[in-house]
């Protein structure tokens, strides 16, 4: 018997060894120290954690305020090439303030490539969940104009509505609309990409947006 059939033949005959695997803790055990997040604090504690994290956080009251605030947005962007992903938020915004719908390209309606999105100043998604605890958000891929919309231009702007604010990750992912949803690929981001590699120095943008916006819009719905 060659060396090659003995390993198969071990391989075929050993049985599986039996894993006890750690018991996971309730996300609220784990986070036993932290300060509740009441949903009376929830923007405070979400806006708090994105400043840290070097995030822009803008609260608005309609629709057309956060057009508005996209519109001055993209008067700092490092080019003139715009992309969304005409989400049903994103319509809700460009139908209160049409002008702005002239300006971003609709990312499901074209075949664009890596080239092509990194082309783009400005990457427009609309949130899944907003994590208070971490100042994170958290979207689906597919309803976000693809991965590659959040990740190449150098400015992402989300939209959300308080309703999608949550104190945590673990009440997101155990909520009725993630349940509900199409998660094959989801994507969680927490501040602006950064990297402090070399000489522990901090870089913002390294392997993705170097600037994160989020407008959360107060007393509006999706539907």
């Amino acid at each position: 018997m060659t060396a090659k059939k003995k390993i198969i033949t071990k391989l075929r005959t050993a049985r599986a060894a039996e894993i006890s695997l750690p018991r996971v803790g309730s996300d609220d055990n784990i986070f036993a120290d932290y300060p509740r997040s009441e949903a009376g604090n929830l923007i405070s504690i979400f806006k708090n954690n994105m400043k840290k994290l070097s995030g822009e956080f803008f609260m608005v009251n309609s629709f057309t305020e956060a057009a508005e605030t996209i519109e001055t947005l993209l008067q700092s962007a490092e080019g003139t090439k715009f992309c969304a992903d005409f989400s049903p938020l994103c319509r809700k915004i460009f139908t209160a303030y049409p002008r702005l719908a002239g300006r971003f390209e609709n990312a499901s309606q074209q075949r664009l490539n890596s080239v092509d999105f990194a082309g783009f100043a400005v990457g427009l998604t609309s949130a899944d969940f907003l994590v208070a605890r971490t100042g994170s958000v958290l979207l689906r891929s597919l309803a976000a104009g693809g991965r590659r919309l959040s990740v190449l231009p150098p400015m992402h702007i989300v939209i959300a509505t308080t309703a999608q604010l949550l104190p945590s990750l673990d009440e997101a992912l155990h909520s009725v609309q993630f349940q509900n949803a199409d998660w094959r690929y989801a994507t969680i981001i927490t501040g602006p990409s950064r990297t402090s590699d070399i000489e522990k120095i901090l870089v913002l943008g390294a392997h993705g947006p170097k600037r994160l916006a989020v407008i959360l819009v107060e007393g509006e719905t999706i539907k």
